[in-house]
């Protein structure tokens, strides 16, 4: 009994780092921290900006925004630039001011 106790802690154990390297791997969208974010590749880079995009989009249902390669692509050079000036590369992406390029050319 002794060794099947000590095999169901060791296959507790497994499963709990194994979904807790799952649940690393799945950190997109604004939870990237500008760590994460500067170490992806472009392609990542941009997956990660649209499901930003997404997330924080006023309307459920809104993609548009996401699905924009302009969009997508000016959200990485926003969360670039961020991360650039940012000390705290721990800081996730999500506190880029995506707006600011709206407001400056709708004023």
């Amino acid at each position: 009994m002794d060794s099947c106790t000590r095999a169901l802690r060791g296959a507790a154990t497994a499963a709990a780092l194994l979904l807790a390297t799952i649940g690393c791997g799945m950190n997109t969208g604004g939870d990237v921290t500008c760590a994460t974010f500067s170490e992806q590749s472009t392609n990542e880079k941009r997956e990660t900006a649209a499901e930003f995009l997404r997330e924080s989009s006023d309307e459920p249902g809104e993609t548009d925004a996401a699905d924009s390669e302009a969009a997508v692509d000016a959200a990485v050079l926003i969360i670039i630039t961020f991360c650039a000036v940012e000390e705290n590369k721990d800081i996730p992406i999500r506190d880029a001011d995506l707006d600011s390029t709206t407001e400056s050319s709708s004023a």
